[in-house]
């Protein structure tokens, strides 16, 4: 499905420049230009002429996140929380289509 319809194969902040105005696509979208909590974030980037910089810059310091693997983290029954046993999950306890699925760190 084609979300981005004005500048589909280049970063810019048309995505945001959309759910400003209720053009969201998703409905979890559009979300974050309802939310009280991420409005004012949304229409800040809807109006930053350096978006491209700012993107670039999370992407570089996303990048610098220490990912943890085998018996450093553990995968969560909630992204919510860390889970409260200290035994590690595997994949079997893991409903893979629930969303909530995330490596801890």
């Amino acid at each position: 499905m084609e979300t981005e319809i004005s500048t589909p194969s280049i970063i810019d902040n048309s995505f945001y420049k959309q759910i400003v105005p209720r053009r969201g696509v998703l409905q979890i979208d559009q979300e974050l230009a309802l939310d009280p909590k991420t409005k004012p974030t949304v229409q800040r980037l809807a109006n930053a002429p350096d978006f491209a910089t700012r993107f670039g810059k999370a992407v570089v310091k996303l990048g610098a996140v220490g990912v943890l693997a085998g018996t450093q983290g553990e995968i969560r029954r909630s992204c919510r929380a860390i889970n409260k046993s200290t035994r590690k999950l595997d994949e079997a306890d893991v409903d893979i289509g629930s969303a909530n699925v995330t490596i801890a760190d």
